[in-house]
């Protein structure tokens, strides 16, 4: 037995306490009946196996723990994260609301002042039409037309607010543009209930002139009575201002007879 003994390592622990507990036993049995040193070898064996396996539990069982402390630790940190960023969102959230707000403030101030412009271009096109009808019957058709494209466009609720400006523009441009140069275009016009086929001679605004084709007669446009016969003193004047301006030659007036055309 003790030869048995020396060749085996000294357990340590519980190891030490079942080998204690072992040999006690055999003690007890050798009192009672002597054993055989294969019985003890296997009783010590034995004893040592169960150590082992305890061991080996306490270890797996730190290891567990160690993985579960470690899992605790990377929740923590993702709970922190996450913090973190619900703050960040949060104050993203602010910040788009404040920003949403200012655009609704200008969203509906855009929308006040496209509005008040629409009214203000309907105004326009109505002030533009009158003064046409008012004004010296030249480019009837063209000036017409521009007119019905302007209330077209007012009527047009998917053209925006820009682009119906940028045409009362271009229409008054156009006005405007009557008013400088000199010309001369045939014309089918009424003179005292009588329709004529004539040369219209328009000076800018100033005056408003029909001349027959053979130049023998020639008539001005007057606000209050229409087209009025010219005084034959100023009948060579006025063909003269026709051929100047059909050659494109340098023009001057002597003396045409302006008179109150408004």
């Amino acid at each position: 037995m003790n030869r048995i003994m020396m060749n085996r390592a000294v357990p340590t622990g519980c190891a030490a306490l079942a080998l204690c507990l072992v040999v006690m036993w055999g003690g007890c049995r050798a009192l009672a009946a002597p054993a055989s040193p294969d019985a003890l070898l296997d009783t010590v064996t034995s004893a040592i196996a169960i150590e082992k396996a305890a061991h080996e539990r306490g270890s797996e069982w730190e290891r567990e723990q160690a993985l579960l402390q470690e899992e605790l630790r990377q929740a923590r940190l993702e709970e922190a994260w996450y913090a973190l960023q619900v703050n960040t969102f949060t104050r993203y959230v602010d910040t788009a609301r404040s920003r949403v707000d200012e655009l609704t403030k200008t969203r509906d101030e855009l929308v006040r002042m496209e509005t008040e412009l629409e009214g203000a271009l309907v105004e326009s096109v109505e002030a533009l039409e009158n003064f046409v009808r008012q004004d010296m019957p030249f480019l009837q058709q063209e000036r017409d037309q521009r007119l019905r494209f302007l209330h077209a466009s007012m009527n047009d609720y998917e053209l925006g607010g820009a682009e119906k400006l940028r045409r009362v523009l271009e229409a008054l441009q156009a006005e405007l543009g009557y008013g400088r140069g000199v010309e001369l275009a045939a014309a089918q016009i009424d003179v005292q209930g009588v329709s004529r086929r004539v040369q219209l001679l328009r000076t800018g605004r100033a005056g408003l002139y029909a001349l027959s084709p053979d130049g023998s007669a020639a008539w001005r446009w007057t606000r209050a009575a229409g087209f009025v016969p010219v005084e034959d003193v100023y009948l060579d004047s006025l063909r003269e201002a026709a051929e100047m301006t059909e050659s494109g030659s340098a023009f001057s007036l002597p003396v045409l007879p302006f008179g109150e055309v408004w």
